[in-house]
């Protein structure tokens, strides 16, 4: 029989879960499996906490076991210990201060004789189960791994998967506030509704959100889709397919999906894929369900460079439909997948088996790739697939499984960017490092950091410098605990540092499109409204923002906050932040305030840490406890500093390690140090520090200094010069948070 010319759906057969209605009425069913394998959890260590296991045979241990806190804190005063529980083993956990550096004190009880090992108190998680009422009939997470990619991340609404189908339902529950703008090319309109039901199901695999109670978990939840209606009832053409290609790539799309094929290679076609290919657009495609016939190749799966994918089912075995053939990259499970659907217009639920299903598998893998590392190119997204699959069937690639059958666990721990990883400290003159992150900065970020606030108003840096795609362009970054640092090329200039839209971006990912969200009043006289969000600014969020900016000579007071903050994106309210807590929460486009009340019946604006929930995009659970950064208040009126450079600031939270630079001295003579706090008293030499120095052969000398060993207030250095009689003096203010 002659092959229809227009493109047909890769779609095999329908085993229906639910005829119609709500998930809810699957109440009955049995509950998902629960998985309690344990793993070290992205989210680190307890902020404040940490573990040290003493020496069996000293006499520290046979003290502590009477009276832990007395003897413990009696060894080590410095650390502040509030209190120590018993672990066993002459174990115990330390409780400490939250702001404490963790990493550099368990450093220092290393050295202890009496000590064991020290660590910090990791955190554990169970591997992930969403609370998905179809979950349970869905073993496609368990056989891809998919359980230990979520515990990584459930993806990033910067992520835009383009699925290039039937249309998508946009009211069907789980896709809601999933969507971003797309087309029709059916019927030359833009809104691209699903009367098929194939595009909403395979949008739903990539990207239905979990641990919502609501049908079923896709693979990607926090990703966006982009739904392009190509094909109808009768299938489509190249000219819509063409379209629809080049409609995805010029509107921000970094995957498109393409759960479909025909039998004829069009010049207009494979032109529009290598478009796509040549703007560093990844594109997926289904192999085709002709295994059982005759294996007939399909377009656009064929083209080179588009990631072509068979199918599976749930025991590991091929398809008996999937296509084999040399351009076969990877299989992914496309038998019985269940998903959401349309039924008559109808939010139903159902499991289909099909090439198509397969494809929409990879994608949504691929999108959580880019989630958890976006300076990824198309094709490193592809090779980094084709290169972590489980390989089966003949030893190597075969025309069957391709490199093998998708692992997302695999696949997303070959992703995480290097660049967060701590570093060892370079000790070069033009970088400063933070052992408690482990990352250096230098350059233009170092110059913008220390210049415009440094650690209260943006964290310490929390990855080395990377180039990254972001929505506005691919730029060179560095992520801080608050902000992310992108540096703009300026044609004939010099480049210029400017902080990342993590607002807008931090709104998205919790669901939330700001131009949707309820204005404020313009009337209200106690308030500043700006029109172009249509939002307003009150009391202390208003006198924060308006008192904090950019130090660039030339600008306003208002236009040194707005480069700095940005606009307001939502009205003040009450939201649950991080650590739980219910707290009053105000958006802009490059932070999140939030209104905090203290111990000791304080109130005052503190800073989300944005840059570290966005840089470990959809971390399960919820995101790092906000650490609190010094009360800017307590910041001011610090005397300057003479002959030393100091970094990273000289008001800083306790625990941080201090960088000081003298300069001034005779080269080879003796330099002695004194800290002496507000009221005259000379402390004890910090760790890491010195009572004598030496300084170099021109003139400079640098030392660290431990806060830790300092306690909250106002500190000098006082640095002399032995032959000389130069004095360097630096103060710093200390606080507890």
């Amino acid at each position: 029989m002659r092959r229809r010319q227009a493109l047909s759906l890769l779609l095999v057969l329908l085993v229906s879960l639910a005829a119609h209605g709500q998930p809810t009425a699957h109440a009955a069913q049995p509950a998902a499996r629960q998985n309690s394998a344990l793993h070290r959890s992205a989210t680190g260590f307890v902020p404040g906490q940490l573990i040290v296991g003493l020496q069996s045979d000293s006499v520290l241990a046979a003290q502590s076991a009477v009276a832990p806190v007395t003897m413990l804190h009696n060894r080590w005063g410095n650390l502040q210990i509030t209190a120590a529980a018993a672990l066993g083993q002459n174990s115990y956990q330390l409780d400490l201060p939250s702001q404490a550096d963790i990493p550099a004190l368990v450093e220092m009880i290393k050295r202890d004789p009496a000590v064991r090992f020290a660590e910090p108190n990791y955190r554990y998680d169970v591997l992930r189960t969403p609370n998905d009422p179809l979950f349970g009939f869905q073993y496609l997470p368990d056989r891809i791994n998919l359980r230990h990619g979520w515990d990584v991340t459930t993806g990033s609404p910067g992520v835009i998967v383009a699925v290039i189908d039937t249309g998508v339902n946009p009211d069907h529950p789980d896709l809601q506030n999933k969507l971003v703008a797309g087309y029709n090319y059916v019927e030359g309109n833009d809104q691209p509704f699903d009367d098929v039901f194939h595009g909403t199901f395979v949008s739903g695999i990539i990207a239905a959100p979990g641990d919502n109670g609501v049908g079923v978990a896709g693979l990607c939840w926090q990703c966006r889709i982009m739904p392009i209606r190509a094909l109808g009832r009768q299938g489509g053409t190249a000219g819509s397919l063409a379209q629809s290609i080049r409609f995805a790539v010029d509107n921000g799309a970094r995957i498109i999906n393409m759960s479909l094929g025909g039998a004829y290679d069009s010049t207009l076609l494979h032109d529009a894929v290598n478009y796509a290919l040549s703007k560093n657009v990844l594109v997926v495609a289904a192999a085709g369900n002709s295994g059982d016939t005759d294996n007939a190749p399909s377009y656009p799966g064929i083209y080179p460079g588009v990631l072509e994918v068979g199918a599976t089912d749930a025991a590991d075995h091929l398809a008996s439909f999937s296509t084999r053939n040399g351009n076969v990259g990877l299989t992914a499970p496309g038998v019985n997948i269940a998903s959401i659907a349309n039924d008559q217009d109808l939010l139903a639920y159902g499991a289909y088996s099909g090439t198509s299903f397969s494809s929409a598998v990879v994608s949504g893998v691929a999108a959580l790739v880019l989630s958890v590392n976006p300076s990824l190119s198309a094709d490193q997204v592809k090779q980094l697939l084709l290169s972590t699959p489980q390989d089966l069937g003949t030893l190597g690639r075969d025309d069957g499984y391709g490199a093998g059958r998708v692992d997302a666990g695999r696949a997303v721990d070959a992703a995480y960017p290097q660049s967060f990883a701590p570093v060892a400290d370079p000790k070069a003159a033009d970088a400063t490092f933070f052992a408690a992150t482990g990352h250096t900065l230098h350059g233009d970020f170092k110059t913008y950091w220390s210049t415009n606030g440094g650690l209260p108003i943006f964290g310490y840096p929390i990855s080395e410098e990377f180039d990254e795609t972001t929505p506005d362009g691919t730029f060179r970054v560095q992520y801080f605990e608050r902000q992310r640092f992108e540096l703009h090329p300026n044609p004939g200039a010099a480049a210029t540092v400017l902080g990342g839209r993590l607002g807008e971006l931090g709104l998205l990912r919790t669901g939330r499109d700001w131009q949707r969200l309820p204005p404020g009043d313009p009337s209200d006289p106690d308030c500043r409204f700006f029109a172009t969000t249509g939002h307003t600014l009150c009391g202390p969020f208003r006198v924060f923002w308006e008192a904090h900016g950019l130090h660039v000579p030339g600008l306003s007071a208002e236009a040194r906050s707005l480069q700095l903050w940005g606009l307001p994106l939502t009205e003040a309210q009450e939201e649950v932040n991080a650590a739980g807590d219910n707290v009053i929460t105000q958006w802009f486009e490059r932070a999140r305030f939030e209104y905090h009340s203290l111990p000791g019946g304080t109130d005052r604006v503190l800073l989300g840490l944005l840059g570290d929930e966005l840089a470990r995009p959809a971390l399960p659970g919820p995101s790092p406890t906000p650490q609190p950064g010094p009360n800017l208040d307590r910041c001011a009126n610090i005397p300057a500093a003479q002959d030393v450079v100091i970094a990273p600031a000289n008001c800083v939270l306790f625990g941080t390690t201090l960088e000081l630079q003298i300069t001034g001295f005779q080269p080879g003579e003796k330099i002695t140090v004194q800290f002496v706090n507000e009221q005259g008293k000379v402390a004890d030499q910090p760790k890491g520090s010195t009572t004598e120095l030496t300084a170099a052969t021109d003139g400079s000398a640098s030392v660290a200094v431990d806060t830790s060993a300092l306690t909250p207030g106002l500190w000098s250095a006082v640095f002399h010069g032995t032959s000389s009689g130069h004095q360097a003096t630096i103060f710093v203010r200390i606080v507890d948070g």
